[in-house]
């Protein structure tokens, strides 16, 4: 599952993320960035294991939480009957009244399911265009690498 928004996806992080998915044979499997500024992002918490328990959407957040440079870019697999499992059980937030799908992978944890994660997303790659600003910077980033590569 992926954001429309975010044209720098590489080939090499799906693989990474699938990899991962297969070879734990997880119910989800999250890939992650860390991020200078993480604001607008839902920030991945993790048990003092490091382990993946939740995401919190910034709008959530406590200040601690929003210290959390580990973000969420929306680059999962899931399994498709654990997927259908947890969006079944999605509930509106509290604080925004919105069903977020980003809490598909703790209702599964709570489940007994696996979740898996990964800090897989180079930063750069996470960049999503909703101004102009954005997209030119998309744009920059894009070419320099169809420069480099000598193809997009």
């Amino acid at each position: 599952m992926l954001c429309g928004d975010g044209p720098l996806l590489r080939a090499d992080t799906l693989g990474t993320i699938l990899d991962l998915h297969t070879k734990t044979n997880a119910a989800a499997t999250l890939a992650t960035s860390v991020v200078d500024d993480p604001a607008g992002y839902g920030r991945i918490i993790r048990g003092e294991d490091g382990r993946f328990c939740k995401i919190v959407e910034q709008i959530n957040a406590t200040d601690e939480e929003r210290k959390i440079r580990e973000i969420n870019p929306s680059y999962c697999c899931f399994r498709l009957g654990d997927l259908r499992t947890g969006l079944a059980q999605i509930t509106p937030n509290e604080t925004s009244g919105e069903e977020y799908i980003t809490d598909v992978p703790e209702l599964l944890l709570q489940g007994g399911k696996t979740v898996e994660v990964i800090d897989a997303v180079p930063p750069e790659d996470v960049l999503s265009i909703n101004t102009l600003e954005q997209l030119a910077a998309v744009d920059s980033i894009f070419r320099s690498r169809a420069g480099s590569a000598g193809r997009v």
